[in-house]
């Protein structure tokens, strides 16, 4: 009898066994590299996600408190440098004043500039037609420090009629600046590291993309931080000085009294003249006449009276 041999069902599952393994492993090996190509760019979207909008900065920054700030960009509210951080104010002043030499207050005031380490950022003067000063409009900028002792030394420049001051509290706006100014430069680095690990040219692409907007934030959040640290740093005070409101009057009423009375004294001496040129044209001939009729009657009473004689005796 024949023996028909028959290989073993063992054998048969482990070659299945092994395909599978085989499949498994190469879908694997698919996976694992499609998402490492994403895995330089998806590495930068949580930042950008966490960092918010660069552009809101100063309107965040007015409505929220310095701790507020330094949490939300990962900070703690209890740490002491930012319960003890500086007060940032800005400062600003309006003065009126009245004086009877308005170039000498102008010279004052530019004087005080220069003794408090200030300047004088803006100056408009107007001058009557004499050359006189009649009215001036300066900004003086002094740091924040001497802000009340330069207003008050301006009002003795002459005679005060206005004066008002404002303050504005900024320190939460300074720290939100700067915290975003922070993060943004954290930011911006870790992008460039990501960008100089990046082989795939679809990562260079975005990166660099991501990187150039960091870049123009950050640049848009330091103008914003200099442009406070500006005024929270010098103060300006608007300084309008004029004549006194009598004075002025005054000549005005002098300039207009000269300029009638040149008037009145011209018209005075073309009316003479023009009287005296018709009192000439018409004495003119009357007088002709009566000279030649004076002259004939003198002749005449020259042959009749006799030589010798006195007009008595006639």
């Amino acid at each position: 009898m024949k023996t028909v041999s028959r290989p073993p069902r063992n054998l048969a599952l482990a070659g299945v066994a092994l395909l599978s393994s085989l499949l498994v492993a190469a879908c694997s090996g698919d996976m694992d590299s499609a998402s490492s190509d994403e895995s330089l760019a998806s590495r930068a979207k949580p930042q950008a996600e966490m960092d918010g909008p660069a552009a809101d900065s100063i309107g965040a920054g007015e409505g929220g408190d310095a701790a507020g700030s330094a949490v939300a960009a990962g900070g703690d509210a209890s740490d002491p440098d930012l319960v003890t951080a500086e007060t940032s104010v800005i400062r600003v002043g309006a003065v009126i004043l009245e004086s009877e030499d308005v170039g000498d207050v102008v010279a004052q005031v530019e004087s005080l500039a220069v003794s408090v380490g200030g300047d004088i950022a803006n100056e408009e003067t107007f001058t009557d037609t004499d050359g006189r000063q009649t009215r001036s409009r300066l900004t003086l900028t002094v740091p924040v420090d001497t802000f009340d002792e330069s207003i008050n030394e301006v009002e003795t420049f002459g005679d005060p009629v206005s004066t008002t001051s404002n303050s504005e509290d900024v320190t939460a706006m300074v720290a939100d600046v700067n915290s975003r100014v922070a993060s943004a430069e954290e930011s911006i680095a870790q992008l460039r590291r990501l960008f100089s690990q990046a082989k795939k040219l679809s990562d260079i692409i975005t990166l660099e993309r991501e990187l150039s907007l960091r870049e123009a934030d950050l640049e848009s959040l330091q103008a914003q931080q200099r442009t406070l640290a500006a005024r929270t740093t010098m103060s300006a005070i608007t300084i309008n000085v004029s004549l006194p409101d009598e004075e002025q009057v005054a000549r005005d009423q002098d300039q207009a009294g000269f300029i009638a009375g040149i008037k009145s004294g011209w018209d005075a001496m073309v009316t003479f003249v023009v009287g005296a040129s018709h009192a000439v044209g018409l004495a003119l001939p009357l007088g002709s006449l009566a000279l030649a009729l004076g002259l004939i009657g003198w002749i005449a009473v020259r042959r009749i009276t006799p030589r010798g004689a006195s007009p008595a005796s006639e």
